[in-house]
This record gives C-alpha cells, sequence and structure tokens, in this order.
C-alpha cells in the first residue's frame, strides 16, 4: 500500500512541476528540485527488482534526464493555453508504461526506448534552442546534447547486442554520428522542434540499422512496414513543425 501511494504521489509531484515550471517560471529552480526528487524516487520504484546498481545505473540516469529533459523543453513552449496540456499528455504515457514496470520491478525494452528517444527530442530541442534562440556558441551547446546522448543511448545499446565489446562500439557510432547530425542540422534554417525532429529520426535509423544488421533474423515484413510508418510520422510531423513563410 505504501508503495502504492508513493508511485502515484511522485507521479503526481513531477507533473505538478512540469505544470508550475509553466505557471510560474520564476520560481523556477524550486520546480526543478521537485521535477528531480520526483524523478529519481520513481525510477527507484520502478527498477526495485534490479539487484545491481551498476546495471541499473544507466536507466537511472536515463529517465531522470527524460524528465528534467522534458521540464527545460516545456520553456520552449510558445502556445497559450494548450501548452498546459502537453505535459499532461507526456505524463500520461509515462503512466501507461510505468504502471506495468512497478509490477514487475523493472524496465521493460518499449520503456528504454521511449525514454532514449524522448530524450534525444527533448535534448537535442534544447540545445539547439541555446544556439539559435539565445546565441549559445555551438560548442557548447553540443557538449550538452553530447553529455545527455551518451547517457540516454547507453540503456538502449543493450538491445542492440548482447556482446559487451559490441555494445561499445555501437554506443560509440552513435555518439560520432549524432554529434555529425546536431553539427549538419545546426546550419539549417529550421526551428529548434523541427531540428530536433530531424535529429531524432536520424538517430532511430542509426539505432535500426545497427539491430537489424547485427541480428538479421529480425528482419520481418511486418516489422519494415511499422518502421516506414514510424519514419513517415517523424517526417510529417518535422513537415508540420516547419514555418514555410
Amino acid at each position: 500500500m505504501l508503495s502504492f501511494l508513493s508511485f502515484w504521489a511522485l507521479l503526481g509531484g513531477l507533473l505538478l512541476s512540469w505544470e508550475l515550471v509553466l505557471y510560474s517560471p520564476s520560481h523556477i529552480f524550486y520546480w526543478f528540485v521537485l521535477c528531480l526528487f520526483c524523478s529519481f524516487f520513481l525510477i527507484l520504484i520502478l527498477t526495485k527488482n534490479v539487484l545491481d546498481w551498476k546495471k541499473g545505473f544507466a536507466d537511472y540516469i536515463s529517465f531522470i534526464l527524460f524528465c528534467s529533459g522534458a521540464f527545460w523543453w516545456f520553456l520552449w513552449l510558445d502556445f497559450n493555453v494548450i501548452k498546459y496540456a502537453i505535459p499532461f499528455v507526456i505524463w500520461w504515457f509515462i503512466v501507461y508504461f510505468a504502471k506495468e514496470s512497478r509490477k514487475m520491478g523493472v524496465i521493460s525494452k518499449k520503456e528504454k526506448l521511449v525514454i532514449f528517444f524522448g530524450g534525444t527530442f527533448f535534448w537535442s530541442a534544447i540545445s539547439f534552442g541555446l544556439l539559435t534562440v539565445l546565441g549559445w556558441r555551438l560548442w557548447y551547446c553540443l557538449l550538452i546534447f553530447v553529455f545527455s546522448f551518451s547517457f540516454l543511448s547507453f540503456s538502449s545499446v543493450g538491445l542492440i547486442s548482447d556482446l559487451p565489446m559490441q555494445k561499445i562500439k555501437s554506443w560509440l557510432l552513435m555518439i560520432l554520428l549524432s554529434a555529425e547530425f546536431f553539427i549538419c542540422f545546426a546550419w539549417l534554417p529550421f526551428a529548434e522542434n523541427t531540428l530536433s525532429l530531424i535529429t531524432t529520426l536520424c538517430v532511430l535509423f542509426v539505432y535500426d540499422f545497427q539491430k537489424y544488421y547485427l541480428n538479421p533474423g529480425l528482419i520481418k515484413r511486418k516489422i519494415i512496414l511499422k518502421k516506414i510508418i514510424l519514419y513517415l510520422l517523424f517526417f510529417c510531423l518535422a513537415l508540420a513543425s516547419t514555418p514555410w513563410y
């Protein structure tokens, strides 16, 4: 019973921190501390059956980066009323996946991928926003993106291969290519959300390419069709988020 109440209290606190940063950004420090507090203890509940904390460390950091990345990304939203609904939508997805993880006590494969690609979108959007809106130096923004991406991608490369050396190679390749994508896309005349969608799409392609290249037995017609639909969805979102005037 206590675990159940703690679970929902932490989820409520996480949503509250996201909404309050939009409602009262002048107290952003307090809301950010609340976000970190709730995300930290929430991931501990979701991974309660992970006995070796070293193996779960990447999942801890990835989830905290996902929640904190969403927190800072909300500040870039320039909608009037609808912006208050966006945190609730993302929070609902967390609830949807977290309810199953709370029962199992481990983070599932789907959740790891959602955290990875969602976190990549949030932190790339933040980094591009710092570059294009606030005028930060490219290298500073690149370091922020690569630092966050290195943790977000580390837990997901375990889904590509079970071999330790192959995991390291895949991880390093994803970091190098993502940094290259960031530098190249930084010169495009698009908004930060559009650039982050394009970056996330390219990272998704690199992840899928490595996964199916190392595991050709996973390639099936149904999976390929789903991937094509997913790529088209990302592409349509990128087009929709681009101002054409």
